[in-house]
């Protein structure tokens, strides 16, 4: 991060050089291959993708990557939250049952 920009040039000079977001425009729709890649990369055992609801965007990139995965024999969890939520038990509970598979 460049710390001489002025606070909106920074913040444009931060979007312009990320990827990988569901939120940013992507034509190539690199992430579903770039969290298969990291889980390979890290051995992991399996996919946790946290979504929240009603953002359309994550929602479209879900399915490519729930199908990336699935291509690369990675198990997948998907858990959407919402931005009130108070209570993480069911989420939790989900995510022990997918860790116990392993």
């Amino acid at each position: 991060m460049n710390l001489e920009l002025e606070p909106l040039e920074g913040l444009a000079d931060k979007f312009s050089r990320m990827d990988y977001c569901s939120v940013l425009y992507d034509p190539e729709k690199k992430r579903a291959g770039y969290i298969v890649d990291l889980a390979k990369k890290h051995k992991a055992s399996g996919v946790v993708v946290l979504l929240t609801k009603f953002c359309d965007p994550e929602e479209f990139d879900y399915v490519m990557v729930k199908r990336a995965c699935g291509e690369a024999g990675i198990p997948i969890l998907q858990i959407e939250v919402d931005r009130q939520i108070v209570n993480y038990e069911q989420a939790g509970t989900m995510i022990e049952t997918f860790k116990d598979m392993f």
